[in-house]
């Protein structure tokens, strides 16, 4: 492979050679800074013929950070939030998921991070909703050397969901979220689900519902802890599911 790739972002041209099958491939390149790196993708159905995957987010947040505002500028909508451990090497135009929507830094100063947020954004997630002290997830995007421990996630949010039921059972938490019907055609029990940020397994998957379990390690790590019956959450449905479902639509017509 001789194109050189962003330092920050991982990407593979596959071409699918069997039909029916999912395989993995093991895919090297260079950085643009020169480095070298592997990139583990996944080789789909033919019917894809040649598709690009960007793997920008695993969905395995990093931390909670603290947003300390959220106010309207001349050119956007201006959101500043604390973090720590995301710091670690992030420089302006690197993409963060925050709550999981993909977002560019704008500015960083000492702990703080600013991004510039369209009234799209704001209309589509749950990050106009945030307040001075609010709890977001976060995630860098996946580095050249970085563990696919997740799904693909991209930090396109593809709707709000609302909590339904979130309680105790035993030593996990029950959470059962309400989505617009349309896409219950992404879902599948056992498939993934992005829910602001955090990557989980379907328990249960209904026409307008879905359900998922929550370990302490999750609520202690998210602000999924600090969700209640009535909250809107981010979500994002399975990328393969998406386009599985669209070639599948083409094959019908």
């Amino acid at each position: 492979m001789s194109k050189a790739y962003p330092d920050n972002t991982l990407y593979a041209r596959i071409s699918c050679l069997d039909r029916g099958y999912i395989r993995t491939l093991a895919t090297r390149g260079k950085s643009n800074s020169g480095m070298d790196f592997t990139v583990a993708a996944f080789l789909l159905p033919t019917f894809f013929k040649r598709v690009t995957i960007c793997l920008m987010f695993t969905g395995i947040v990093e931390e909670a950070g603290e947003v300390l505002s959220l106010a309207e500028h001349k050119a956007a909508w201006r959101l500043r939030l604390r973090a720590r451990t995301i710091l670690r090497g992030l420089r302006l135009g690197d993409s963060v998921a925050v709550n999981g929507c993909c977002l560019t830094v704008a500015k960083k100063t000492r702990g703080v991070l600013e991004f510039d947020l369209l009234e799209e954004t704001l209309r589509r997630t749950n990050l106009g909703e945030v307040i001075k002290g609010s709890p977001v997830n976060l995630e860098r995007s996946v580095a050249r050397d970085g563990r696919f421990g997740g799904h693909f996630v991209t930090g396109h949010i593809d709707g709000v969901g609302v909590v339904k039921i979130f309680k105790r059972v035993g030593k996990n938490y029950y959470l059962q979220v309400a989505f617009p019907k349309f896409f219950s055609k992404y879902i599948a029990e056992k498939g993934s689900i992005t829910i602001d940020g955090v990557s989980l397994t379907l328990a249960e998957a209904g026409a307008a519902t879905f359900a998922v379990w929550l370990i302490p390690h999750t609520l202690k790590v998210t602000n999924l802890g600090l969700i209640i019956t009535g909250s809107r959450v981010n979500l994002e449905f399975d990328l393969l599911a998406k386009y599985a479902e669209r070639q599948n639509s083409r094959k019908k017509k």
